[in-house]
């Protein structure tokens, strides 16, 4: 009897014994996974997507390329990877607060849309130190690739975010139409896509007197030219270019939403 009792008392140590094995397992796969995104998101900005193969990631992370289709399967799963890791909490955050703007009025207040819109981002990027932040540099490198995966990337991940703000934009700004929004937009596109590329060109500038990594006191004094642009007047007499127009892009069959009365109820429920 007494032998056992020793033996079932073995049997819970030997279990957590395993227990923790496996969850020093899961924490140096964790680790390595995130070794692999960090690494291949530098390259993926510097090279774009075609340009940064397995075997360059798999060196800049100093790990075997059997470990990268492990954890992603191949090169379009890895870049999907630092999507998820990246875009998807940030736009979640983005995409609350401009939720909340559009509950807390039926004409949201500009400013919040604005702040919502700029703010997680920013906030996000200049205060990841000392590892250097190169998701922005990468959605600018791929937003201008010639390949489609990269582009249908953007495509996934951000359309949806961007939709939501034109809703919010209509509902502000009533007296401008679809085509007016858009090219505000594009603005504020610039404005934030330099601004997490190059924060210290500005601090150079100015001599050390505007400092982005100080974000929201920053953001306040552009806050302003933000909002002027955006309800800026319309301008009168302009009249297109007599060259044939361009094909509409895919997600063109998506547009007829914005036109669509209850699409603004639809987001909001």
């Amino acid at each position: 009897m007494a032998v056992r009792g020793k033996l079932g008392a073995a049997k819970p140590a030997a279990a957590k014994s395993r227990a923790k094995k496996e969850d020093g397992r899961n924490q140096s796969g964790d680790k390595t996974r995130v070794l692999i995104i960090d690494a291949a998101e530098e390259l993926f900005a510097d090279a774009g997507y075609e340009g940064a193969s397995l075997r360059k990631i798999m060196a800049n992370a100093n790990v075997s390329i059997s470990l990268i289709n492990y954890h992603f399967g191949n090169k379009e799963g890895l870049l999907r990877a630092i999507f998820e890791h990246k875009a998807a909490p940030l736009n979640k955050q983005r995409y609350d607060l401009i939720q909340a703007a559009m509950d807390a009025n039926p004409v949201p207040n500009l400013d919040d849309l604005l702040r919502g819109y700029f703010l997680p981002s920013f906030r996000d990027s200049m205060r990841r130190k000392p590892r250097p932040d190169h998701f922005m540099r990468l959605v600018s490198r791929i937003g201008s690739d010639n390949s489609e995966i990269a582009r249908e990337m953007m495509r996934e991940f951000f359309d949806e975010f961007q939709r939501h703000f034109i809703t919010a934009l209509q509902l502000a700004l009533p007296e401008l139409d679809l085509e007016n929004i858009f090219w505000r937009l594009h603005c504020l596109l610039c404005i934030i896509t330099h601004t997490l590329n190059n924060p210290d060109r500005i601090y150079d500038l100015s001599g050390g007197q505007c400092d982005f990594h100080d974000v929201d006191y920053a953001f306040e004094h552009v806050l302003p030219f933000l909002r002027a642009g955006l309800q800026a007047p319309v301008p009168k007499g302009i009249a297109r270019s007599d060259k044939p127009r361009r094909a509409a892009p895919k997600s063109a069959s998506r547009r007829v939403a914005y036109d669509d009365p209850q699409f603004s109820s639809r987001l909001r429920s």
